[in-house]
């Protein structure tokens, strides 16, 4: 399980991404997702600020990310499909 929380700044109000971290360890090294880029980094939280003003931040609504099981589908078959049956009417 991992925790998730918006980084928001302090001055502005802005919302400059979000922190995911495990759930059995502190948020203090996790790993950042810009709202503007959606690319992971790692990076200590003590060094982020505001995208927009360069405030200083802090996390907001921290919620618990259960993931999700991989759904694997069977390949598909060769050939033409099967018709249905007919219902008597």
């Amino acid at each position: 399980m991992r925790k998730r929380a918006d980084i928001k700044c302090y001055h502005c109000g802005e919302v400059s991404g979000i922190w995911e971290w495990p759930a059995q360890a502190p948020p203090t090294v996790g790993v950042f997702r810009s709202a503007a880029s959606q690319h992971p980094t790692i990076v200590a939280v003590g060094r982020l600020r505001c995208v927009r003003c360069q405030g200083s931040v802090y996390l907001d609504e921290v919620e618990t990310v259960v993931p999700q099981p991989a759904i694997v589908l069977a390949p598909a078959r060769r050939g033409r499909p099967r018709k249905l049956p007919r219902l008597a009417s």
